[in-house]
């Protein structure tokens, strides 16, 4: 059965529907814009000709998106697979909004096409419908230090993608997309403020002397050219790290998925993907070690040990880097030992880009409209705990 149109992959055309989550009319909104992007969802006997008032279908709300409201869209007879229907809460068109829609479209449609993201059945002015993955699970934040080394290689490998600059631009005024993406971020925060309730505006003065004070270190803003053998553990280890990649930015245990069947891990959700050093990514994937998602954290105890940490490090490296890992094998107690705990500190160092990404983040979601029944100051602070944890843990001398 075919299931092209015009929309299939083509994140440049739009189709002119909205989806107004709050209307009671929500779900036919929903299947008027499915009939038009996944007809075959409407076939009957293989003929997709089919409208959509002559078939059952269930459209069920799917908890635990925290920057876009997702539904699961499935026929009652269960003779085709659901699709993940993704409804925006903002009006990111451009770089004015906390996502810009237009690259996390063009970025989806390209993975889709290299078999990384699900299917790209199609966008609609605020959202798009995708594949949906069933028979799989998420992970949480307790389960994905035993899951690490998959995590690791699969990470590796979204690494070493080489991303059209019509699909993913490089940043345009900083070294990396992250530091661009706080600066605008930033910028919005504080034209909140006299939107803030006075209680919290403690929080948004916080997060613009941090990010002032994280400027104005220097090793914020270096980036590195490729490693040299014959250069020293700590010399190769900063470069390696520090490399500019295609990065995820978002990689939170629920955005991990288990195949319950064969047991393996994929990876969802790259909105948030720039082009950012390699560092950041690992950062923020530590940082979800730590039980962000239900805002209970305890950063002493749950930011990975060294152990942990070299569980994911050791098979990233030898994904990303072969002559890196036999180097490392070759020399474990000098040379390797030397690397991973170079590798440590400045990802340690990058966690609080990560922290205090999402508390600016946080912010601005709070004031969105948006049915997610979220407590984002809440978050927020509890970011800013993390930092504070990370601050005293890896700039302790500063």
């Amino acid at each position: 059965m075919s299931i092209s149109t015009p929309y299939f992959c083509n994140s440049q055309l739009t189709l002119g529907c909205t989806v107004d989550v709050l209307s009671p009319e929500r779900d036919e909104q929903i299947l008027r814009i499915a009939s038009e992007l996944c007809p075959h969802l409407f076939a009957h006997n293989g003929e997709e000709e089919k409208k959509e008032t002559e078939v059952s279908f269930e459209v069920k709300p799917l908890l635990g998106g925290l920057s876009n409201e997702l539904f699961i869209l499935s026929r009652k007879d269960l003779s085709t697979s659901p699709v993940l229907i993704r409804i925006n809460p903002d009006e990111g068109d451009s770089d004015d909004g906390v996502v810009n829609r237009d690259v996390e479209n063009h970025v989806a449609a390209w993975l889709a096409q290299q078999g990384i993201a699900p299917v790209y059945y199609g966008r609609f002015e605020n959202g798009r419908i995708e594949e949906f993955y069933d028979n799989v699970a998420p992970l949480s934040s307790s389960t994905m230090d035993l899951y690490a080394p998959q995590i690791a290689t699969i990470m590796a490998k979204f690494h070493s993608l080489q991303a059209p600059s019509e699909v993913l631009p490089k940043p345009s005024t900083r070294p990396a997309m992250i530091y661009q993406t706080l600066d605008r971020w930033m910028e919005q925060a504080v034209l909140l403020e006299a939107k803030m309730p006075s209680h919290n505006m403690e929080l948004l003065k916080r997060l613009e002397h941090e990010w002032k004070w994280l400027n104005d270190g220097d090793w914020l803003q270096k980036t590195t050219t490729t490693t040299n053998v014959n250069e020293d553990a700590q010399t190769q280890a900063l470069k390696f790290i520090r490399q500019i990649v295609v990065t995820h930015m978002d990689c939170q245990s629920l955005n991990f998925l288990k195949d319950q069947e064969k047991n393996t891990i994929r990876v969802i959700d790259f909105e948030y993907a720039g082009w950012n050093p390699r560092a950041v990514d690992i950062a923020n994937t530590f940082c979800e070690y730590c039980d962000m998602n239900n805002i209970s954290a305890d950063f002493e105890k749950e930011y990975p040990s060294d152990a942990q940490q070299d569980a994911y490090l050791i098979p990233y490296i030898r994904q990303a880097d072969p002559r890196l890992a036999e180097q490392m094998e070759a020399d474990p107690k000098g040379f390797g030992a030397e690397f991973l705990a170079t590798l440590r500190q400045e990802i340690g160092r990058f966690t609080l880009v990560s922290h205090l990404g999402w508390a600016v983040w946080s912010v601005i979601k709070s004031k969105e409209d948006s049915a997610i029944d979220f407590d984002y100051i809440k978050y927020a602070h509890h970011r800013m705990d993390g930092y504070q944890f990370a601050k005293n843990k890896f700039f302790s001398s500063q």
